[in-house]
């Protein structure tokens, strides 16, 4: 996927969950789309884990630094 298909990917995803806001930054999205070189199943991985460590740490947003935590497990 193109960076811009993978930010809708990761919206629409967002929406048929149930998120009623945006809680991530564009640059977190950017991020994501470069470490997953835009396939689909590990874009799901990445932002999995970055909700979870954002939950964790009780936080609203999910920005490139939660991205770049992610990384590292892959």
């Amino acid at each position: 996927m193109t960076e811009l298909e993978t930010k809708r990917y990761i919206a629409h995803r967002l929406r048929v969950a149930g998120a009623q806001t945006n809680f991530s930054t564009s640059g977190a999205c950017s991020k994501i789309h470069h470490v997953s070189e835009g396939f689909p199943r590990l874009i799901n991985s990445i932002c999995d884990c970055a909700l979870l460590s954002g939950y964790v740490q009780g936080k609203n947003i999910i920005d490139s630094g939660f991205i770049e935590e992610c990384r590292i497990d892959f």
